[in-house]
């Protein structure tokens, strides 16, 4: 994928995985051959990313968008820990800093100037417009709206930076670089189910 870094996951609904549709395999699978969860919870941990989507986990991160972060550097897991209680996955034996790194969550953009997001254009902080906290799956003109609009998937990691650089606003704005080195486009971001 051109202009993603080598260390941030492909993105693309084939790359996707729901974790908590693992959990429940995983869970079902443990208990009709009597083997010890724990070594089925490793293997779920082990998952490259994972997508928190549904209803209740987009209500969850719409919150935690709209509340003041934690003024300390460490406080990720702290922020997050709501949605990884609702996933079930707050307990002993998980790696919780790993699993907030590999999460990631479907928004949508809509752009506030002129501008088209491409496929795979890199979204950015206002703040800092040179490091992607995510990408766009599909871009298009809105022609109901009469704007552009996009999916994108950001991290939570990138969520949470957002909320540092936006703690008094309730709108939430982002870059949407251009692939091809044009002016990025300005747009607000809404979680998605």
């Amino acid at each position: 994928m051109p202009g993603a870094p080598a260390s941030y996951p492909q993105m693309g609904p084939a790359g996707l995985e729901c974790r908590m549709r693992r959990l429940k395999k995983a869970g079902s699978k443990s208990s009709q051959l009597n083997v010890d969860t724990t070594q089925s919870e490793a293997a779920v941990d082990s998952a490259d990313i994972w997508l928190a989507a549904g209803e209740q986990m987009a209500n969850t991160v719409q919150r935690l968008l709209s509340t003041a972060p934690p003024a300390q550097d460490a406080a990720l897991v702290q922020w997050a820990l709501p949605l990884l209680e609702f996933a079930g996955c707050s307990g002993a034996g998980h790696d919780l800093e790993g699993l907030v790194r590999r999460c990631l969550v479907r928004v949508r953009l809509v752009c506030n100037a002129r501008g088209v997001p491409e496929n795979n254009s890199p979204v950015c902080l206002v703040t800092c417009p040179t490091e992607p906290i995510g990408y766009v799956i599909a871009g298009s003109f809105s022609l109901a709206r009469g704007c552009g609009m996009a999916i994108a998937a950001c991290s939570l990691q990138g969520l949470f930076a957002l909320c540092r650089a936006t703690a008094g606003s309730s709108r939430k704005h982002v870059l949407i670089r251009s692939m091809n080195g044009g002016p990025a486009c300005e747009a607000t971001l809404m979680v998605l189910p």
